[in-house]
């Protein structure tokens, strides 16, 4: 039977705030049934806190028990629902894990989905790896947000440093930030602006439409200028001048045909 949980499950567990996706999904009976064995104990209730090691369930009797996520717990739900607090779960467990009145969990299935709310913060992204992005907003508030496997990109190129986004997440922001957020899409209002690059060398040579310019490396590199092209120099461009050539675009193996000049600057 195909297991309907992996690894990526637990990343799910990130704080007190209810997400799901469509209609409250049903857990297999077979699959969990199957998970659950010979488990000494089951738990139903709602979850009311979690986190990547332990999950707070308020059983239907009233009272609340703590259980240990491990990496021998398996977890059973369908695909687009997450576990978080509000989610109706039952847990298979096997005794008490260390002395007190936590368990280990064995299986943790979810019966019920919480409802769905979602917020949004809009800004322009000061930095953003695979596992966070940090926005700064009109306001002057910078949050960082973590980024797990379910978020959907609606972005082109990839999320970059002066890209104006909107993050829709699930939770609430504090004072810490958003660590206990669950982001469920990060939405491209504005691209970011081209990222600006200098090249300083001596002319080589230098024509109406075209400048070759040689580093402190030995490396020609012709670039070729139009009439847009910002000029800070004192007597022109002229054969030995120390020049920054300021650029967009990317050479490759001393071809600056793919670039755009943006300014030619004459360099202490």
């Amino acid at each position: 039977m195909k297991r309907l949980f992996s690894i990526a499950a637990v990343l799910f567990l990130l704080g007190s705030s209810a997400c799901a996706e469509g209609p409250a999904p049903s857990a297999s009976p077979a699959a969990s049934e199957l998970l659950e064995g010979d488990a000494q104990s089951l738990c139903t209730g709602v979850v009311v806190q979690s986190s990547a090691e332990r999950l707070t369930v308020k059983s239907d009797d009233g009272e609340a028990a703590v259980f240990l996520l491990t990496d021998d717990t398996q977890y059973v739900f369908l695909e687009d629902s997450f576990l978080t607090a509000g989610a109706r779960v039952r847990v298979a467990y096997d005794g008490q894990s260390d002395g007190g009145s936590s368990f280990a969990a064995r299986t943790v299935t979810l019966l019920e989905a919480a409802p769905q709310e979602t917020d949004t913060f809009e800004g322009v992204v000061t930095d953003a790896s695979m596992n966070h992005i940090r926005v700064l907003d009109s306001s002057g508030a910078e949050v960082n947000f973590p980024l797990g496997p379910q978020v959907i990109y609606n972005v082109t190129g990839g999320v970059g440093a002066g890209m104006k986004v909107q993050v829709e997440y699930i939770g609430a922001l504090t004072e810490d930030g958003a660590d206990s957020c669950i982001v469920v899409r990060v939405n491209e209002l504005e691209p970011a602006p081209p990222a600006t690059q200098q090249f300083t060398g001596e002319v080589v040579d230098a024509l109406p439409q075209r400048l070759c310019v040689e580093n402190d490396d030995g490396a020609e590199v012709n670039f070729v200028l139009n009439e847009d092209v910002v000029y800070e120099l004192g007597d022109g461009l002229a054969a030995g001048l120390r020049v920054t050539v300021e650029y967009v675009g990317n050479i490759i193996d001393g071809d600056a045909s793919g670039c755009t000049v943006i300014s030619v600057k004459e360099a202490p």
